[in-house]
């Protein structure tokens, strides 16, 4: 029960929106949206949250086949502990490989990782602006 409650945190600190329903794989615990003031279609980043402390690179390329099979534009990875240095260069460089996605005239990274203690700190997933709890000006144009 401790995880479940964890996982609500994590992804509600980040500013997404906890999945209430289950995936076959278990893999989306929560989403990012963020939308376009152009075409009004919103487009969303898939958020999977691991609370334990042996994290590998098979949870990436795990996340990685969910965000393709979910045709989501981004994916992102919420850890409790901080990786080891090795390990985080390993993983950095995996997700790298999934490239960038285009928005507006910026690129953002498609996979991307966050621990909460990050999350704490305020440092969220680099996303176009969100559509999530805390409202922007960016959210207005939206809304216009």
């Amino acid at each position: 029960m401790a995880a479940n409650h964890f996982q609500k945190w994590a992804v509600e600190e980040a500013e997404g929106f906890v999945s209430t329903k289950r995936t076959s794989d278990g893999g989306i615990d929560g989403r990012l949206y963020f939308g376009s003031s152009k075409d009004k279609e919103l487009k969303s980043m898939i958020l999977e949250v691991k609370g334990g402390k042996n994290v590998n690179i098979a949870d990436l390329r795990s996340l990685q086949g969910v965000m393709e099979n979910d045709a989501a534009e981004m994916a992102g990875l919420i850890i409790l502990h901080p990786l080891q240095d090795r390990q985080s260069k390993n993983f950095h460089k995996f997700m790298a490989k999934s490239g960038d996605f285009e928005y507006g005239d910026r690129l953002y990274p498609r996979m991307q990782i966050r621990t909460a203690e990050e999350l704490l700190d305020g440092k969220l997933f680099n996303t176009p602006f969100s559509m999530g709890k805390r409202k922007t000006a960016q959210q207005d144009l939206f809304n216009d």
